[in-house]
């Protein structure tokens, strides 16, 4: 899951930086989920992967983990360069 979550994201950004034309892509299932879980506070989905809560937490984590790195690659790519200097000194 973590290798289709890295090319969702790495798609979006060569679509970003004019690398591919600009097509549709779908999100993953687990991110869809991942994202309406975290924007509401509530587990949505019932039976399937919650009657084995490890596999869905793992689902959860691995998501987390790859939102919260290319959060942080748009914020460090959206900083002007002198900036992103000043934070390694």
């Amino acid at each position: 899951m973590r290798s289709t979550l890295y090319e969702f994201y790495g798609t979006l950004n060569e679509i970003a930086k004019g690398l591919k034309p600009e097509v549709v892509i779908e999100k993953p299932e687990a991110l869809v989920l991942y994202e309406q879980i975290k924007s509401t506070g509530v587990l949505l989905c019932a039976g399937g992967l919650l009657e084995q809560p490890w596999i869905f937490m793992m689902e959860y984590a691995v998501c987390s983990e790859v939102d919260a790195v290319f959060a942080t690659l748009r914020n460090r790519n959206a900083k002007p360069p002198n900036e992103i200097q000043k934070e390694g000194s």
